[in-house]
């Protein structure tokens, strides 16, 4: 899925995401608001 993201960074949000996500450091809520970030950073 990541062939058609933007940039390299929307990967690393994801992952960097995903992790904190399992460790409840995050929620659904603000890991798709970082990757909306790095989605448009160019």
């Amino acid at each position: 899925m990541d062939q058609r993201w933007p940039n390299p960074e929307v990967q690393s949000a994801h992952f960097t995401g995903v992790q904190e996500l399992c460790t409840g450091q995050t929620d659904v809520g603000a890991l798709l608001g970082e990757m909306d970030a790095a989605y448009r950073e160019e």
